[in-house]
């Protein structure tokens, strides 16, 4: 439902948000992936969890930040 989708959602924020503070503190940057827009329903096999397909797509975007610095 809708108020499941929208608490989800802020405690996936409220996580990134604490990651990217403890980062910070620890002098290392923190990159969250969950809200990007390029994900679409076929990268996922259920609601939070990606399928092969979206794992590749994932390990393409880790590769690209950190080894391509883009």
């Amino acid at each position: 439902s809708i108020s499941i989708t929208y608490v989800l959602c802020q405690r996936i924020r409220e996580f990134d948000d604490t990651m990217a503070a403890i980062a910070g503190r620890v002098g290392v940057t923190y990159k969250s992936y969950a809200f990007d827009d390029s994900w679409t329903d076929q990268d996922f096999y259920d609601a939070s969890h990606f399928n092969h397909l979206g794992a590749k797509r994932f390990a393409e975007h880790v590769v690209r930040d950190l080894f391509l610095g883009k």
